[in-house]
C-alpha cells in the first residue's frame, strides 16, 4: 500500500512539474505571436497605411443584424421614463422658514480663483469634449490667463441661481456592457459633458 502511494506521489509531482512546463511554453509562444504580430503591423503602417487601416476596419465590423442610430435615440431617450421623482418639495416646504433671515457664510460666499483653479486641476487633459466643442487642454494649459474671466462666469451663475442650459447638454455615447451586441439594451450611455460645466459643480463640492 505504501509503494502504491508512493509511486501516485511521484506520478503526482510529475504532472505538475510538466503543466507548469507546458504553461511557460504556452505563454512564450503567445507573447512570441504577440511580438511578430506587432511587427508586421507596425511594417504595414509604415509601408502601406491603406492596408494597415483596412486590417482595423475589418476587426471593427459588425454583423449585417447590427441595429440603426435610431434604434439608440429612441432607446437613451426613454431611459428618462424610469428616473425617480423627487417627492420631497411638501417635506421641505413645511418644514423650512422661507421667510426667516438665516445667513451662512460658507454658502454664500463667492466663488475663489482658488477653488476654480483647484477644480480645474481634477479635470483630465485627455478627455473628450462636449457638446462646446472646447477641448479640456485648451483651459488647462491657459488656467492663468482665463483664471479670473471663469470666476466672474462661476459668480455670475451662483448669483443669478440659473445653471445654463447648455451646460446641462452632452453627447451620449454608447459603450457595450455584455452580451449580444446587436441589443440595445446591453449598452450603457457615457455623456459627454462642457468642461465648464464639470469646472463649476467640481466647485460646488469644495
Amino acid at each position: 500500500m505504501s509503494c502504491y502511494n508512493c509511486k501516485s506521489d511521484v506520478i503526482k509531482e510529475y504532472y505538475c512539474e510538466q503543466k507548469m512546463i507546458y504553461k511557460r511554453l504556452l505563454n512564450k509562444k503567445k507573447c512570441l505571436y504577440k511580438h511578430r504580430r506587432l511587427e508586421e503591423i507596425e511594417l504595414i503602417r509604415l509601408s502601406k497605411p491603406r492596408a494597415f487601416w483596412i486590417f482595423f476596419r475589418k476587426k471593427n465590423q459588425t454583423s449585417k443584424e447590427s441595429f440603426s442610430l435610431n434604434e439608440f435615440y429612441t432607446y437613451f431617450s426613454n431611459l428618462e421614463n424610469y428616473i425617480f421623482t423627487c417627492r420631497n418639495e411638501e417635506f421641505l416646504c413645511e418644514n423650512h422658514d422661507f421667510n426667516g433671515s438665516s445667513v451662512n457664510d460658507e454658502f454664500d460666499r463667492p466663488i475663489s480663483a482658488d477653488e476654480v483653479l483647484k477644480s480645474v486641476k481634477k479635470i483630465k487633459i485627455n478627455k473628450a469634449y462636449g457638446m462646446d466643442c472646447l477641448l479640456n487642454k485648451y483651459f488647462i494649459e491657459t488656467i492663468d490667463i482665463l483664471l479670473p474671466f471663469m470666476c466672474d462666469i462661476f459668480n455670475a451663475v451662483l448669483d443669478s441661481g440659473v445653471f445654463p442650459d447648455s451646460w446641462s447638454e452632452g453627447i451620449v455615447i454608447p459603450l457595450h456592457k455584455k452580451g449580444d451586441t446587436n441589443d440595445v439594451n446591453n449598452y450603457r450611455g457615457i455623456t459627454l459633458l462642457s468642461f465648464f460645466s464639470k469646472v463649476f459643480t467640481t466647485v460646488l463640492t469644495f
